[in-house]
């Protein structure tokens, strides 16, 4: 009993180490800093974030960028979106260094 109690906690462990993993539909999603071209409808905004109290020292930095940003792409995919514009991202430290959590924040577009 104990040893399966380690075991699966060790996997959690393990799986929140990794990027937050973009819908396969989803990949097609592009985001970008430039403005969305007049004939894009708007949609939405759109927010993707990974990182947290207990998996923030497990994960890298580049994981919890690349987790935020799948994160956005399936939530403006869910909303019918194929262009994301960003407009902010914010990444939150550590006192001891590395990063805490990635969020970035963007307007959903659908366009031809």
């Amino acid at each position: 009993m104990y040893k399966n109690y380690i075991v699966s906690l060790s996997v959690a462990m393990l799986i929140s180490c990794a990027a937050n993993e973009p819908v396969p539909e989803s990949r097609s999603v592009k985001l970008s800093m430039h403005s969305a071209s007049d004939n894009c409808k708007f949609l939405g905004e759109v927010t993707g974030d990974q990182g947290g109290y207990f998996t923030a020292e497990l994960t890298s930095d580049s994981n919890l960028i690349k987790g935020a940003r799948n994160e956005l792409r399936n939530n403006a995919y869910n909303l019918g979106a194929n262009y994301v514009e960003i407009e902010s991202q914010s990444n939150t430290h550590m006192e001891e260094g590395g990063m805490y959590s990635s969020t970035i924040t963007g307007n959903a577009y659908a366009c031809p």
